[in-house]
């Protein structure tokens, strides 16, 4: 029986079209299995499933399927009468798999392929479905056709790719690489790199020290792990996530997600029913916009929501804003508040509790 190995989305609850699974369980389908339609789906490439789910607020697991099986023609997305839940798998990780995936399955690669292994060598693709590879020092690698890779681990090197669903990655110290195409794929792994996806459905990390990631794509996921890294979203419903020391985050989208958890890290959401997050001791954490909520649990740090109804929460020894609209004089006014020592019997708030606003400009607890 033929077995495909690929990966999975779920709700946080490990639902997909309202069907309950389990980690760990095999399940069966009765009946005809049609992408689409009918079946267990999945993704063998990993980056897929950001065409069918949004980053935030899902789960990601391995999978195997088997049976009956039918592929859908225009990614590798299959449906299956019988799938086996595995392990769960980190964004970061899935992120990772998707890399190797282009690199590994040449099916990507059918029409035209460039390889330069010297020192200050170029590589230089533009036909569709195309590779580019360079391993030299200070070398650059260019794929312009669709579906396209390009691959540079020598150091100080540059990769670019602006074809749809392309994949850019540069492993060297000092590298920079770019994607601008339909669900993007780019990635620096270097010290001092820079990695930027601008298409739609992108994604982008940089796990190099003094990192920088940035997606201006819609649905997109930006990730920089590295210390005194920047990671930055502009797309609607985006995610970005930072956890190097003295790091940054921001997403301006539309119910966007921002989350810093390196000490003295800063977070930023200016979208519509944002989050932001900061973990690390004395950072700050601001949401602008309305129905917000801004997060940061470290000691001595600072949570602002400048949006109405929105909620804040910080650690001890910390502040917060909030802006309240005063019915009395018909205007927006910002109300802040200390935290004390943590259980609030010092007369301030308390740590790590989330609080919100009355009518009348009071801090009072989320329950």
């Amino acid at each position: 029986m033929e077995k495909i190995l690929g990966f999975k989305g779920f709700n946080e609850d490990m639902t997909c079209r309202n069907f309950q699974f389990k980690e760990g369980e095999t399940y069966i389908h009765e009946g005809r299995v049609k992408c689409c339609n009918s079946g267990f789906h999945f993704c063998e490439n990993p980056l897929d499933i950001f065409k069918y789910y949004l980053p935030k607020k899902v789960i990601f697991h391995k999978v195997e399927g088997s049976g009956k099986i039918d592929k859908d023609n225009d990614d590798t997305k299959f449906a299956c009468s019988e799938i086996k839940i595995g392990a769960s798998i980190s964004l970061h990780d899935l992120i990772d798999e998707g890399i190797k995936f282009f690199f590994k399955k040449r099916s990507y690669i059918k029409e035209k392929s460039s390889h330069v292994a010297g020192n200050n060598s170029s590589s230089h693709v533009a036909g569709n479905n195309s590779a580019s590879s360079v391993i030299g020092n200070n070398s650059v690698s260019s794929a312009t056709g669709d579906k396209s890779s390009s691959s540079v681990t020598g150091n100080n090197n540059a990769s670019s790719v602006i074809g749809d669903n392309s994949v850019s990655l540069a492993t060297g110290c000092n590298s920079a690489t770019l994607t601008t195409g339909y669900n993007s794929v780019s990635s620096a792994t270097g010290y001092n790199s820079v990695s930027s996806a601008t298409g739609y459905n992108s994604v982008s990390s940089a796990t190099g020290d003094n990192s920088i990631s940035s997606t201006t794509g819609d649905n997109s996921v930006s990730s920089a792990t590295g210390d005194n890294s920047i990671s930055s979203t502009t797309g609607y419903k985006s995610s970005s996530s930072v956890t190097g020391y003295r790091s940054s985050s921001t997403a301006t989208g539309y119910k966007s997600a921002s989350t810093s958890t390196g000490y003295k890290s800063a977070s930023t959401s200016t979208g519509y029913k944002s989050s932001s997050s900061a973990t690390g001791d004395k950072s700050s954490s601001s949401a602008t916009g309305d129905k917000s909520s801004s997060s940061a649990t470290g000691d001595n740090s600072v949570s602002v929501c400048t949006g109405y109804t929105s909620k804040v929460m910080t650690g001890k020894y910390g502040c917060v804003a909030l802006l309240w609209w005063n019915k009395k004089e018909e205007r927006g006014e910002m109300k802040c508040a200390e935290t004390g020592c943590g259980d609030g019997s010092d007369g301030k708030l308390k740590a790590k509790v989330w609080y919100e606003l009355d009518e009348d400009g009071n801090f009072i607890e989320v329950i």
